[in-house]
Parts: C-alpha cells; sequence; structure tokens
C-alpha cells in the first residue's frame, strides 16, 4: 500500500524509469521490478493510508512481489536535498546520528511537504 503522492517507477527497466505519482498510475502500466523485468499493473485498490517516507540511502526499495518503488513522495530530488545533510551523518557517524535527527526529520518533513505538493502540482 503507498500513499497517492508516492512515487512509483514506470518503465519497462531501472535504467529507464520514471518516478511518478502513485495517484496517475493506471491498470496497464509497467512497473520496474528488481529481476529486470517490468510488472504489468493488473488492478488498482483505493485505500486511505498515511504518507511515509522511508529514509533509504539508495532512495528505493523493493517490495515483496520485485517491484522497485522511490521512498519519496512528490519529487525525488527535491526529498534528496532536503534530507542529504542526514545521510552523510548516517554515512560519517552512524545509526546513533539519525536517531537523533528523528524529532528534527519529522518537523522538515512536515514544513516541506505543503511546499513539494505545490511545487510538483504546478510542474
Amino acid at each position: 500500500t503507498v500513499s497517492d503522492s508516492h512515487l512509483l517507477y514506470v518503465g519497462s527497466s531501472f535504467e529507464s524509469r520514471k518516478a511518478q505519482m502513485a495517484k496517475n498510475i493506471q491498470i496497464g502500466d509497467m512497473l520496474v521490478s528488481s529481476d529486470g523485468s517490468a510488472k504489468k499493473v493488473i488492478s488498482i485498490k483505493d485505500t486511505a493510508s498515511e504518507l511515509v517516507n522511508v529514509l533509504t540511502m539508495e532512495g528505493s526499495i523493493e517490495l515483496g512481489n520485485g517491484v522497485v518503488i522511490s521512498t519519496h513522495s512528490f519529487h525525488e530530488t527535491l526529498y534528496s536535498a532536503v534530507f542529504y545533510p542526514i545521510k552523510l551523518a548516517y554515512e560519517w557517524i552512524g545509526a546513533p546520528a539519525v536517531k537523533k535527527a528523528e524529532p528534527y526529520l519529522l518537523e522538515v518533513e512536515a514544513l516541506f511537504k505543503p511546499y513539494f505538493a505545490m511545487i510538483v502540482d504546478s510542474m
């Protein structure tokens, strides 16, 4: 389950992927998978889902069915830029640095989320 604003990768391969918000995915779209094949969207179920952005070093995660999705919503470059200092702290200091920064991360995300949405809607 992903939120409407979460980014899914549409395309035939990871190299040719295009990040697209979940609310714009349609039946028949091809989603990128980890095994190099594309997975066809055969159904879409509308559910209530809270927006959660998982902070990873790579910016993507693999789901149980092999589909690879972004860990960001709205816009990958904007989220990557905002959270880049946290990724650096993790590389340099480790997990304790990120744990200490958790309140900051939640505040930053809450602060920027409406602006990200406005920027993406204007594109």
